[in-house]
Order: structure tokens, then C-alpha cells, then sequence
């Protein structure tokens, strides 16, 4: 199965000043101005055009594989990925299904599981989020 938006080029083969540089136009090009630099996390409403055209693009999974559908960035490429949002005010949104329910998904979920819940990641159709519980402390789902 085909995951995600297949990617124009393999980035990694880019030179890391290449990819710095075609990162920064981009961001500078397509991120919004008025999200640039938020002082505090900006609600999902907000975010979800800018993060739906990234998941259109296919760069919403920097660091997953290409075969489950994202950029498949080597570590050092990844780090330059990451600088120049920062650099850009590009605003994290909740991201916990790229950033840990996919990984997990990939590694421990059998084929179906990774049909089913893959997918809507990339799309930015699905947001997770993590809960804690505090034993005796009155959050306990138990």
C-alpha cells in the first residue's frame, strides 16, 4: 500500500545548503505572516489550512519513510527541516499522531492498523492527543 503524497525528489540527496535554502523559500513563500512567531500555541482552526497544505505537499511526516508516506529524511536533514520552521515562526500544531502515534504504528501495528490509521494522519483528518491519570488524584480513568 501506497501511504501519503509520493515525494518529488529524494531530499537526502540534496546538499544541506540546497535543502536549507529550498526549505527557507518555501516556508518564507507560503507560511502566513499573521501565524509567524505566535507568543502562545494557536488553536487547531487556525493552523489546519497552513497544515493541510503541507500534507498536501506530503512534508507533514518530515521524519517518517517514504513508504508510509512521509519525507523519509535522514536525521541530519531532519535537523534542517525543523531549524528552518523555527527560523520561519512556523507554529507547532497537535502533532502527536506524527510524532508518536505513527511511529508506534508503524513499528508495532499489523498491516490493517496502518491501513486504517496511517492515512488520516498524513491527511491532517485525524488529530490524537495524549492523556495522563494521576492514581488517587481524582484524573484516574480507572
Amino acid at each position: 500500500m501506497v501511504y501519503g503524497v509520493p515525494q518529488e525528489q529524494d531530499w537526502n540527496a540534496l546538499a544541506d545548503d540546497a535543502f536549507r535554502a529550498h526549505l527557507r523559500d518555501y516556508f518564507e513563500a507560503h507560511f502566513p505572516r499573521e501565524l509567524r512567531f505566535a507568543p502562545n500555541r494557536l488553536h487547531w482552526p487556525l493552523l489546519r489550512p497552513w497544515y493541510r497544505h503541507m500534507a498536501e505537499k506530503g512534508w507533514i511526516a518530515p521524519a517518517w519513510p517514504r513508504e508510509f508516506g512521509g519525507m523519509g529524511l535522514s536525521q541530519a536533514k531532519l535537523l534542517i527541516f525543523l531549524e528552518e520552521q523555527e527560523r520561519c515562526g512556523v507554529v507547532r500544531y497537535q502533532d502527536h499522531g506524527v510524532l508518536m502515534i505513527g511511529p508506534l504504528l508503524m513499528r508495532y501495528g499489523t498491516p490493517e492498523q496502518q491501513r486504517r490509521w496511517l492515512p488520516p494522519i498524513l491527511a491532517c483528518e485525524h488529530i490524537w492527543c495524549q492523556g495522563y491519570s494521576e492514581p488517587g488524584a481524582g484524573s484516574d480513568l480507572a
